[in-house]
Parts: C-alpha cells; sequence; structure tokens
C-alpha cells in the first residue's frame, strides 16, 4: 500500500538547564532521522537539546496533522514515571514537561490512520495501553484500520548502554535500527510497526544480557498496523551484518574491513550493496569508533559519505511471487576471515610452543 504523506516528529535531549547530562540521546535520534529519512522518505521533524521546549512540540506534533502515516520518537529523561523532560522541565516543576496522559491523548487525535510512537526512557508499561499481540488479519485488512501503537525502552534502558563512549546509542535504539534497516522483516520482506515490535522486545533481553526488557501496546479501540516496507532491503552475508551488531569491537571493525574487501573484489552488485552498507556504518553506526573507520574507509577510495543518493547497481531478482528475495547473493566472492581452522591450529602450535619453551627455561634456571 502508498501512503500519501509520512512524516515523522524525533525528539533528542543530552542536556538539560536543572538536571544532569544525558550522553547518547541526540546520537540515538540522529540515527533514527538519518534511517526514516533515507531508507523510508519521511519529512522528518527534529528537536534536539534547547530546541526541545514544551511549546516547540506542540508545534510540531500539530504539523504531524497532515499526514497519513506518523512517527514520534523521544530519546531522554522521564520525571516521576510519568513526565517526559524537556530541556528547561525542572524536577520541581514537571509541568514543564510532557505528561504522558497528555502525549497519549495528543498522539491518539493525530488525523494520520497509522502512527507509532517509539519512547527510548526508562519507562515501564503503560496500564492504559491495550496488551500487544501480533496481528493475525490478512495484510490487505491490517493497513485499512486506524492504528496506534507505542513501543517502549522499559527498566534499566540507559543502564545497559554500549558503552564504547558517551554518545554511543542505546542498546534499544539500535534494535530498533536494525529492525528498520530489515531485520524485522518476515520471510516475504515485509515490515511493519508489529513486526518491528515483536522483532526489538524478542532480541533486546538477549543483547544487553537481561538488563533491559522492551514493552509494547496498542491505545484502546485502535487495531491495525503500519507499515514501513513491503520488500526489505537485501543483506550481505550474515557475518557482516551480525559482526556490525556485535558488542565485541574487533568483530564491528572486521565487519568494516569485509565490506571494504567486497568494494574492492565484488561484481558490480556485490561492490554496490558493500558500498551502500559502508556509507550506512558510516552515518548510522551506534560506535563512533566504528563510524570513523568507516569514513576513513570510503575516503580511502575517494567517496565522499556525505554525498546523497550514490547510484547502487542492483540486479532485480527473478519473479518468485511469495517469496523473498535471496539474502545473499550467489555471486559474493569469499571473504577473507580471520580465525579460519588452520589459521588457529597454527595459533596453538605456537602458544604451545611457547608454553613449553618458558616451562623449560624456568625449570632449567629454579
Amino acid at each position: 500500500m502508498e501512503y500519501a504523506r509520512s512524516a515523522a516528529l524525533v525528539i533528542g535531549l543530552d542536556v538539560y538547564q536543572s538536571q544532569p547530562r544525558l550522553p547518547g540521546a541526540v546520537r540515538n535520534a540522529e540515527a533514527i532521522t538519518s534511517v526514516l529519512r533515507r531508507v523510508y522518505h519521511f519529512e522528518v521533524s527534529t528537536l534536539f537539546n534547547q530546541q526541545a521546549t514544551r511549546g516547540a512540540v506542540t508545534r510540531e506534533l500539530e504539523r504531524l496533522a497532515q499526514a497519513e502515516r506518523a512517527v514520534i520518537y523521544y530519546a531522554g529523561r522521564v520525571i516521576d514515571g510519568q513526565v517526559l523532560g524537556l530541556y528547561n522541565t525542572d524536577p520541581a516543576t514537571p509541568t514543564m514537561g510532557i505528561s504522558l496522559d497528555r502525549l497519549l491523548r495528543q498522539f491518539d487525535s493525530l488525523p494520520a490512520r497509522h502512527a507509532l510512537l517509539i519512547l527510548d526512557t526508562t519507562l515501564n508499561r503503560l496500564p492504559t495501553l491495550e496488551t500487544f499481540s501480533p496481528n493475525d488479519l490478512p495484510i490487505e485488512e491490517c493497513f485499512t484500520q486506524r492504528a496506534r501503537l507505542v513501543i517502549g525502552a522499559g527498566l534499566g534502558a540507559w543502564q545497559s548502554r554500549e558503552r564504547w563512549s558517551d554518545d554511543d546509542a542505546t542498546l534499544f535504539t539500535a534494535q530498533v535500527l536494525y529492525g528498520l534497516r530489515g531485520n524485522a522483516a518476515n520471510k516475504d520482506g515485509l515490515i511493519t510497526g508489529e513486526r518491528l515490535a515483536a522483532y526489538v522486545m524478542e532480541d533486546l533481553p538477549h543483547n544487553s544480557q537481561r538488563q533491559t526488557t522492551a514493552w509494547a501496546g496498542r491505545l484502546p479501540n485502535a487495531p491495525g498496523d503500519l507499515l514501513f516496507r513491503e520488500v526489505a532491503p537485501l543483506e550481505l552475508p550474515g557475518e557482516v551484518t551480525e559482526g556490525l551488531r556485535s558488542g565485541v569491537p574487533s568483530f564491528r571493525y572486521r565487519s568494516v574491513s569485509m565490506l571494504a574487501y567486497l568494494i574492492d573484489t565484488g561484481d558490480a552488485v556485490v561492490s554496490s550493496l558493500a558500498l551502500e552498507k559502508l556509507r550506512e556504518v558510516a552515518a548510522e553506526n551506534d560506535s563512533i569508533n566504528v563510524r570513523k573507520m568507516a569514513v576513513d574507509e570510503l575516503m580511502v577510495r575517494n567517496i565522499d559519505p556525505d554525498v546523497e543518493n550514490i547510484p547502487i547497481l542492483r540486479v532485480p531478482p527473478p519473479p518468485r511471487p511469495g517469496t523473498a528475495p535471496d539474502p545473499e547473493p550467489s555471486n559474493m566472492p569469499p571473504l577473507p576471515m580471520p580465525g579460519d581452522r588452520a589459521q588457529n591450529i597454527v595459533v596453538l602450535v605456537v602458544m604451545i610452543g611457547v608454553f613449553v619453551i618458558v616451562a623449560f627455561l624456568i625449570l632449567h634456571f629454579s
């Protein structure tokens, strides 16, 4: 299906007038903004730090009135469990923030047919929402109804961050980003709001070592769903994409090196896919060091990471009704995978030899 207009409001607050700094919130918001604009072509309004006041939020919500599909994203502090903090919100006077009841009323009253609210803050499930469960209606029926879905990070969202630097994204927002880039798609390549919520809720506890449990719910009397994409983006081999998601820095760096290798050695399709993924990493990865490495790889190849709309060469998949495109092209060149079996055996033999020599020296001179 097609939406006449898609719009989003993205709010992120690192700094406050009267509250401690919350590093990473603006980074979260920037990453979400980039995906909504580049991948799904939303019109996105942003409110970061000093821009995020109650009056500004109210004005931007009014601008969403013309959208048929609307997304609201918030990353920041919650006060007393019921007020979203804004730049000038003082804990002693929480009325300067946005109460959740007020936000939900404004969210519910949006003229948009389908809307999604994403809250990356330490907020538990709201009792006013209906329990989330996958929608079993046929696809053609899901998107004819009015939909209002809320996804929240849950308690521990900011305590379980990946601490590559103070400005990295939270695990919750990183999970949302991976879902929007294709991982939340079903076997037919369909990405919807509910599939995104189910993906985040399923994978986040594992990735955060059970420190964070996301939640989702619908507003009463608002069934249905929101469509992001009917066919998910074509992905590169799993060892590349999974490495970029890993919590181990060396795995991430290795994946960036693999992308650079595929750009240089793959055919037109593979090279284009790897280039697109490397540009995505340079713009949106939740680790500053990984982003810098990706930018360096692009610059070495005389590719400006800030230039939009680089033409991507693709071979259309053969028509296979009801089947998603093969996510790993058959013409993918072999990757130079460090740590293979032969290399591991050599390393093991060397380590044993060093151990024997050290033991001999100790015994001989003791």
